[in-house]
């Protein structure tokens, strides 16, 4: 039983308990979340970031890993990587435009979009958004920003844009395959691997 100030579970009982330490993962865009998973945690969920935004990101999670004497070799850096598998590059970003569009819309991602070296795109979002035009929502998701947000395109080009997330330094890649069906995503994850 836990009895919080914000939150409180009765009668609550894992089916399995866990076989060891569970790990402690920070979901962080700002500067201030990412220096708080590099002090406390085992890991960091980043989200919707191109790979030229994660060595920014890294500097904040070092900072905060400085109050406990550096990161853990361990640390786990990973990336909730959304992708659509699809020949038709220019159908898949029209996916990814009608998805995200409206997460960019939101304050906290809009001024993240900005951060990471959108903010025509950010405030054309913002606009839209606060017009209640979701198609001009979309229109502002350019092709640069969805193919730095997003993995599009056919098989070969999504393996190269993961291997560049790898390169920026993400250790475990939680990917969100956007596909019509579950047997869909499960045949993209088949031939990703």
């Amino acid at each position: 039983e836990y009895l919080g100030a914000h939150a409180s579970m009765r009668r609550f009982r894992l089916a399995s308990p866990p076989i060891g330490p569970v790990p402690l993962y920070v979901g962080a865009l700002g500067p201030k979340m990412l220096a708080l998973a590099g002090e406390i945690a085992d890991g960091v969920c980043l989200n919707l970031m191109p790979p030229e935004a994660v060595a920014r990101q890294l500097v904040e999670i070092e900072r905060g890993a400085e109050v406990r004497g550096g990161l853990p070799d361990d640390f786990d850096v990973m990336a909730r990587l959304h992708l659509v598998v699809d020949d038709d590059v220019d159908g898949a970003r029209a996916v990814v435009r009608h998805t995200f569009g409206p997460y960019f819309a939101q304050p906290v991602y809009n001024r993240f979009l900005a951060w990471c070296g959108f903010p025509d795109a950010a405030e054309a979002i913002a606009a839209g958004f606060a017009s209640g035009d979701r198609d001009a929502v979309a229109a502002a998701m350019t092709d640069e920003v969805v193919d730095a947000i997003a993995l599009v395109g056919p098989l070969d080009r999504v393996r190269h844009r993961l291997g560049e997330f790898a390169d920026a330094g993400i250790t475990t890649a939680a990917l969100n395959v956007i596909a019509a069906s579950p047997d869909e995503i499960c045949g993209v994850l088949g031939d990703l691997r």
